[in-house]
């Protein structure tokens, strides 16, 4: 920054300067909304937000349990995620009459509530799931690498990932080699993965095609890498909860911008001048 030099930075330069950053942005996303313009009262609106912080504690306590062990960090994320998320619902009810318009008041009036509140609404709630997603892709990540015979089988988090075999399959411009691998829930078949590792003809450049499964809840990769001796193969397994809520937070931050803007009161048009008449 001083010596005018070129660096060049990575994940832990990033972490380190981004989340301080951000964390007080989106602690203050849900608070902000209950704040009237240029007399807004922070005691209020905390006040009106009580509720929320019991609601966020309690989840992030039952998510304790669930990541014990594993993220320390994680439980920062996903108690950010909840706070952002529940407290836009809050602040939308709270706009639609409740607690005083009842519960079929509150529901009634929704829909007819400015489209730029919908929007704001879409678009926090957004980044609350892509909080949750960032976390869950990045701390709560389960990764095995392993080398399996035909018939083996690898654990990855609470799955069960068999190996069936793989073979040579020829393709447009590449020959590939194509793993089959079954992948079991509770006992039961969830998912057949068919990944590839392609090898093109005219450069002889080598590829690798990871086969998804996406769920709402997580996403489980399985890549094919390497022959190893007896006949097997190196696999790479992941497991990521919430990734997919990256995506779907994304989309609810772009169409909360979307409908925002289509609200006639953000449109200002620029006044028409009138011609003078000749004196």
């Amino acid at each position: 920054a001083l010596g005018w030099n070129n660096y060049s930075v990575g994940a832990p330069f990033f972490n380190m300067t981004f989340v301080p950053l951000m964390m007080p942005l989106f602690l203050a996303l849900g608070v902000g909304p209950l704040l009237a313009w240029k007399r807004g009262d922070l005691a209020v609106a905390l006040d009106r937000l009580k509720y929320v912080f019991l609601i966020t504690i309690a989840v992030t306590a039952i998510s304790a349990i669930v990541v014990w062990g594993r993220s320390a960090y994680a439980l920062i994320g996903i108690a950010v995620a909840v706070w952002l998320g529940v407290s836009t619902l809050a602040e939308m009810f709270k706009r639609a009459g409740w607690p005083k318009a009842g519960l079929a008041g509150t529901l009634k009036r929704l829909p007819k509530l400015p489209r730029a509140a919908w929007g704001m609404t879409l678009a926090h709630f957004g980044v609350g799931l892509v909080v949750a997603g960032a976390t869950g892709a990045s701390l709560l990540t389960a990764e095995v690498i392993v080398s399996l015979q035909p018939g083996e089988k690898a654990e990855l988090a609470h799955f069960e990932v068999v190996f069936e075999g793989a073979e040579q399959v020829p393709g447009p411009n590449y020959m590939a080699l194509r793993g089959h691998y079954s992948i079991y829930e509770g006992g039961e078949l969830l998912h057949r993965f068919t990944p590839e590792k392609r090898r093109y003809v005219a450069d002889g450049q080598e590829t690798t095609e990871a086969s998804i499964l996406s769920r709402s809840w997580d996403d489980v990769y399985v890549v094919i890498g390497d022959g190893s001796p007896g006949g097997g193969y190196v696999a790479r397994l992941y497991h990521k909860p919430l990734a997919p809520w990256l995506w779907l937070g994304s989309f609810l931050m772009v169409l909360g911008g979307v409908v925002s803007l289509s609200d006639r009161r953000l449109r200002v048009g620029a006044p028409q001048g009138r011609k003078s008449k000749p004196a």
